[in-house]
């Protein structure tokens, strides 16, 4: 089977990904602004080569073409073989497929040839050659060449799009329920007759730091909008992310047991470290002797014994994994508090700064929406009977416990945890499924000696900053098809830091909606894009978003 490969383009600040890098726009312009007199003309030379070959080749298409049709005309259909029918057919789409092939090769080196006349004219004297024109002007050809457009919903509304000979059919915000409407008003003012809203409502919401405009609902999302309104949803119940027995509480808890798992998730066979007692698929490991604390004047909270034991965990399972002769294996810590993130950072400063490292990401869970690891290791922080603040948040609650694909491992106070009744009823379903474990009952190497609390001095972090990325990602993923004779282009926007890492085929459990906009906004030139949180820091974090959109880690 031909795999088909099509044309992408990354529009907004480069990301830190090789894959990003490959195919932005910013970044191909840079390499060709770069370019010697000497390069340029050597390049243009092979070009015109080039060209003139898929000339040839066009006409010797069209003559065999024309030589076929003839003998069709003159020989008919009336009393011929079946068999030379059909021959003569299949050589017919062969030639038509090669026309195709080569039509399309020609284009390309032709859109080449152009952008190589716009460098021309920097070594033309007198030729009024202007660098920010040039830059502007290549950046649109290769936006305008892709079928898939990665962008973020602020970089949709760049001067770039109204350059491009062509609009777009069809926008596709992922994460929408994460962006306010506001947000996705740039995308949608471009003309899309159509646009896909993909998003989950059960977990994190734009968020606003004014209470003000958090009263005036700023933080609702288009997509609420539309589903209060009462406009159809369709869900996307089967998840191809979490081990079953991970899916099982979140499935009948968030989205009333509608959940159900692929098949390829349920024909993975089990981790061979499962059989450690420590290491099953999901655990609740109750830290009752760990204690919360803050510094003076701040609302965020640390708890250094669940610090610890996070890293004692940790060192357990990849000692466990390389003992086995395993492949090595993602892992992800969370925690609701920025400054429990901090003490994390702080006790796993050696491991960030080694190789092994490299697959470790330490952060808080409003800024691991959208993302997943193979294992999971979530602290809680809150141990005191005074409540647990904003980790009662259910839809936070519910990001942090859909994020793992093999392992995941709770640790909390459980005495203080059951303040908040979603969380006591995690906590009577941990016990129920004899997924529960008493910190007291653990081997005694993990026992965590009490030791003070450490406070972090200000501006201290790890010289590593490895898996420490900005809590506030905005990400995009491209989505372009080819129909029949008509091209059709349409952008992606991700909320969804993952989103571009993984094959587009895999669904997670979102509702989305399908609405057309034929009859509201005028069909023009569309240019679609989604602010997101989370890609793998692929997009840009735009100014005009950094007092409403900024994560709520301090609190």
């Amino acid at each position: 089977m031909k795999v088909y490969r099509p044309d992408v383009a990354r529009v907004g600040v480069d990301s830190q990904t090789r894959a990003a890098q490959a195919v932005s726009v910013e970044r191909r312009t840079e390499q060709l602004l770069v370019k010697t007199r000497e390069e340029v003309a050597g390049w243009m030379q092979q070009l015109r080569n080039r060209e003139a070959q898929y000339t040839q080749q066009l006409h010797c298409l069209h003559r065999e073409l024309n030589a076929t049709a003839a003998a069709v005309r003159s020989q008919g259909s009336v009393g011929v073989d079946p068999d030379l029918l059909m021959a003569r057919d299949q050589n017919r789409d062969v030639l038509l497929q090669n026309l195709a092939s080569v039509v399309e090769g020609r284009d390309k080196v032709l859109v080449e040839m152009s952008r190589l006349a716009v460098l021309e004219g920097r070594f033309r004297p007198g030729s009024g050659f202007n660098l920010e024109e040039a830059r502007a002007s290549l950046e649109a050809s290769f936006a305008n060449e892709a079928e898939i457009v990665f962008t973020t919903v602020s970089s949709s509304g760049r001067k770039l799009f109204s350059r491009l000979s062509h609009g777009f059919d069809m926008v596709v915000i992922d994460e929408a329920a994460q962006a306010s409407e506001v947000g996705v008003l740039p995308p949608l003012s471009l003309g899309a007759a159509r646009c896909v809203l993909v998003g989950d409502p059960q977990q994190l919401p734009a968020t606003v730091i004014s209470k003000a405009a958090g009263t005036l609902m700023y933080s609702r999302s288009l997509f609420e909008r539309f589903q209060q309104a009462g406009c159809p949803t369709m869900l996307l119940s089967v998840q191809y992310r979490m081990h079953p027995q991970i899916r099982d509480f979140p499935s009948r808890y968030f989205y009333q047991g509608r959940l159900s798992d692929s098949e390829s998730v349920v024909k993975l066979p089990d981790e061979a470290y499962y059989k450690d007692p420590l290491l099953r698929p999901y655990i609740f490991y109750d830290i009752r002797h760990g204690r919360e604390s803050h510094r003076g004047g701040s609302v965020s909270y640390q708890n250094m014994t669940e610090a610890q034991f996070c890293l004692r965990l940790y060192e357990h399972v990849q000692k466990t994994v390389k003992s086995l002769g395993l492949a090595k294996i993602t892992v992800g810590i969370i925690t609701p508090y920025k400054l429990q993130l901090k003490c994390l950072q702080r006790e796993f400063e050696e491991v960030l700064n080694s190789e092994e490292g490299k697959d470790l990401y330490i952060n808080t869970v409003d800024a691991f929406q959208g993302q997943e690891r193979d294992v999971i290791i979530m602290s809680c922080v809150r141990a005191s009977s005074h409540g647990v603040g904003f980790v009662a948040d259910i839809r936070r609650m519910n990001v942090a416990l859909t994020r793992a694909r093999r392992a995941l491992w709770v640790m909390g106070n459980a005495n203080a945890l059951i303040q908040s009744e979603d969380w006591a009823a995690l906590i009577a379903d941990a016990r129920s499924r004899n997924c529960y474990m008493d910190m007291d009952s653990l081997p005694k190497d993990f026992l965590v000696t009490k030791g003070p609390v450490y406070t972090p001095l200000p501006g201290k972090a790890p010289t590593n900053m490895r898996g420490m990325r900005s809590a506030w990602h905005t990400e995009e993923a491209g989505f372009n098809w080819n129909h029949g004779k008509e091209r059709r282009i349409a952008i992606v926007l991700s909320a969804d830091s993952s989103f571009a890492s993984r094959p587009l085929g895999v669904q997670e459990f979102m509702s989305y909606f399908i609405l057309s906009f034929r009859d509201l906004i005028p069909r023009c030139s569309v240019a679609e894009s989604s602010q997101s949180r989370g890609l793998s820091g692929m997009l840009d974090e735009p100014q005009i978003h950094k007092q409403t959109w900024k994560m709520k880690e301090s609190m």
